[in-house]
């Protein structure tokens, strides 16, 4: 990675080359609208100079930034492998960078700049005080509409605190009823995940219970086919287990 690339100082440089061009065409500007236009309600005036003592302060705080980096380097040149060549190189940037500077902020003390941009100001004053004398007749009669319209003005805003306010409670009330909707689905919920176990429980049992029986018909079966007396206990007594089973089973 090159040097120009992580160094700060060229970062720095590079951000001053680009306000310095556009910060002279601003005082341009700026001069130009002085001498030929009346300054005191002119917007595009306005903007040109508060873009032009932007560019200045910006430009000022690069130059401080890079004259704090150069006094870091100077101490140690070795460390940071910069020559005095270089060093040099970079002092004499940073000077003629304070020096533009600096003959922009001499070129706007200009007495004579000044002077028009005052007399523009004392002209526009002057301007707005005949034109309030010249409205005062009708002073009373502005002051009345106005009381009236500030009037009006306060209850519509009355009204509308009162609906805002109306709305925020309806908006909380249908809050609530969501939560406890939702609070109940998920009781509901847990319910039905309970049921459904109860089923799956009893259809197992079912299941079971339904193989024991076929077992026991068919050892039934058996006896039934067979004269023999002790077949034939033994076949009521599976038939009684049976029936114990059923019992047990859909209790």
């Amino acid at each position: 990675m090159s040097l120009e690339r992580t160094d700060p100082f060229f970062l720095l440089k590079d951000e001053v080359k680009k306000l310095l061009p556009s910060l002279g065409a601003h005082y341009d500007h700026w001069e130009e609208l002085i001498l030929t236009t009346y300054t005191a309600d002119n917007d595009e005036f306005s903007w040109t100079q508060e873009e032009l003592l932007k560019g200045i302060k910006d430009v000022n705080w690069y130059c401080k930034e890079l004259e704090g980096t150069l006094n870091k380097v100077a101490k140690n040149p070795d460390h940071y492998k910069i020559d005095q060549e270089e060093l040099s190189k970079r002092k004499k940037f940073l000077k003629k960078s304070k020096d533009e500077i600096m003959t922009i902020q001499e070129k706007m003390q200009n007495p004579k700049l000044l002077g028009k941009i005052n007399n523009d100001k004392k002209k526009h004053l002057l301007k707005k005080s005949k034109k309030r004398k010249q409205d005062n007749k009708y002073h009373k009669l502005d002051e009345a509409i106005e009381m009236d319209n500030q009037r009006f003005i306060d209850e519509e805003n009355k009204q509308q605190e009162l609906i805002e306010r109306k709305q925020d409670d309806e908006l909380d009330a249908i809050h609530g009823t969501i939560t406890r909707v939702k609070e109940m689905g998920n009781v509901i919920g847990e319910e039905i995940d309970e049921h459904n176990k109860m089923l799956e429980d009893l259809s197992d049992d079912m299941d079971t219970a339904k193989g024991k029986l076929k077992s026991a018909m068919r050892k039934s079966k058996k006896l039934l086919n067979s004269k023999d007396r002790g077949k034939m206990c033994t076949i009521f007594i599976l038939i009684i287990v049976l029936v114990v089973l059923l019992i047990v089973v859909f209790q």
